[in-house]
């Protein structure tokens, strides 16, 4: 036998056999160990050998015994691909499509969730985990089943549209009473222009939780549990949910019912500057709040129109970096204080306990409480007050640093987590979701991401993650 850390393909085990085979996820993700650098180069190289020589061996196996069998040595290394080719050039060192990582992790860091807000969404985020992973759909199946009466259309449609998608209103699947929007506000409505179904508020906040619920699931079941939560704006209900605060089904009530309140209201814009808060609240009015401070030069504003496109003048002629954000009102502003009423009878009427698992807030910056997280009012304050998400990640880094996982579309959270001048910067930041401008798939980001927690030192339940992938024996 070789010592521990090296893994010449004829000696690895082959992992028990699953009690259910589905088809094999299209992407393999290989990962290798050894006690030291010269030793993991050895390994490499055997690895590729022995694919080169022997194209009967699927890559699904190999991987699924690399998992199984790559031990906790001090050095590591991950790649992920889709065909034996690839692996064969990038285990030689090769230039390519298929990049290699290193790690050499000291102790496993804590894992902590990042919930999104929203902006970073676009139709069809998602389509592939929700064709290939059973436990990622069948929590958006719960989830639309549940926001159908809400909604009034199939979230699924809204999240995987196809040109014959008509997004006409379905039955509700249960007796929940829906208020009208005159109801929810004693107002009448307001229409808000979007570009699609998806960007409507009454519909995006539905589906941004339904989508980072499922996610945050789908990364439970592999092993990687979060030991603290911190969610952006809408995501601290997903965060909360997760927590224990609210059921799921209450959680998808206030969400739905918020997002209708919030759609009622008038249009609003929000502007991203890069300025601290400190030099940005002079030049707030009456008509602008300071909606979120992400960093320590970092800030968003929002308010009407009117006010936010004479700031973003303002700022342009005094050469002040701005950038106008993808929302249709002003979240996190004195815009919404009349749908809170509304929000706290609702809010109300739920079970709401202590978080369960350590939760930061966007009001306060820190833990939130068994106070607040069971005070109908808080509910209502989050939705207006400021996002202080800088100091939530410097609550969150307080203790030691952490490997955060983005949950939701894109990086945008990760790269305010690393972003220069925070005390207390992660350990690394992965995200579980590309990009709308980026061309990787769902699934080659969610099993990059997972390597990459592997190479920190955070240990996948690995026949959890296999369960769902075919395998069979590996030489």
């Amino acid at each position: 036998m070789q010592a521990r850390g090296r893994i010449p393909c004829a000696a690895v085990e082959r992992p028990p056999a699953p009690l259910v085979q589905p088809p094999a996820r299209p992407y393999r993700l290989l990962v290798l160990s050894a006690p030291d650098e010269a030793a993991l180069d050895r390994t490499a190289a055997e690895l590729a050998d022995q694919l080169a020589a022997h194209p009967e061996i699927d890559l699904a196996d190999v991987a699924s015994t690399l998992q199984a069998n790559g031990g906790a040595a001090g050095h590591r290394r991950m790649l992920v691909c889709r065909e034996r080719e690839e692996a064969v050039a990038a285990l030689r060192g090769g230039s390519g499509p298929v990049r290699v990582w290193n790690g050499a992790p000291a102790e496993p860091p804590p894992v902590s969730f990042l919930f999104s807000g929203v902006g970073d969404h676009y139709a069809g985020m998602t389509r592939g985990l929700y064709a290939a992973e059973p436990v990622f759909r069948r929590e958006i199946d719960r989830c639309a089943e549940r926001l159908a009466p809400w909604l009034e259309v199939d979230l699924r449609d809204l999240l995987y549209p196809s040109p014959s998608t008509s997004l006409e209103p379905v039955s509700p699947v249960s007796p929940v009473a829906r208020p009208s929007l005159r109801d929810l506000l004693g107002r009448t409505a307001v229409p808000v222009p979007s570009a699609g179904p998806l960007d409507r508020t009454r519909h995006l906040h539905p589906a941004m939780f339904a989508v980072e619920y499922a996610l945050a699931r789908l990364w439970m079941s592999w092993g990687i549990v979060p030991g603290s939560l911190l969610g952006y704006s809408v995501g601290e209900y997903v965060a909360a949910c997760l927590a224990g605060v609210f059921s799921l089904e209450a959680a998808l009530h206030l969400v739905a019912f918020r997002a209708r309140a919030v759609d009622a209201l008038p249009p609003g814009a929000m502007l991203s500057i890069f300025l601290p808060a400190s030099e940005v609240a002079p030049l707030l009015g009456p008509e602008l709040s300071l909606a979120a401070v992400n960093g320590p030069t970092l800030s968003v504003v929002a308010g009407s129109p009117a006010a936010v496109a004479a700031l973003e003048e303002k700022l342009r002629r005094q050469r002040v970096s701005s950038r106008r954000l993808a929302a249709g009102h002003a979240f996190h502003s004195a815009q919404l204080d009349p749908a809170v009423p509304a929000l706290v009878r609702e809010a109300a009427t739920l079970d709401l306990r202590p978080p369960a698992i350590p939760l930061v807030s966007n009001v306060t910056g820190t833990w939130m409480t068994a106070e607040e997280a069971t005070d109908p009012g808080y509910w209502a304050r989050h939705m207006c007050r400021t996002v202080r998400f800088a100091a939530g990640l410097e609550t969150l880094g307080a203790e030691a640093p952490r490997a955060l996982v983005e949950i939701g579309p894109g990086n945008t959270l990760g790269s305010m987590a690393l972003q220069p001048g925070l005390a207390n910067p992660p350990r690394l930041a992965v995200p579980s979701l590309p990009h709308a401008r980026d061309p990787e798939s769902d699934l080659a980001t969610m099993a990059t991401a997972l390597g990459k927690l592997w190479l920190a030192g955070v240990e996948p339940d690995w026949a959890a993650y296999q369960h769902r992938a075919r395998r069979g024996p590996f030489p």
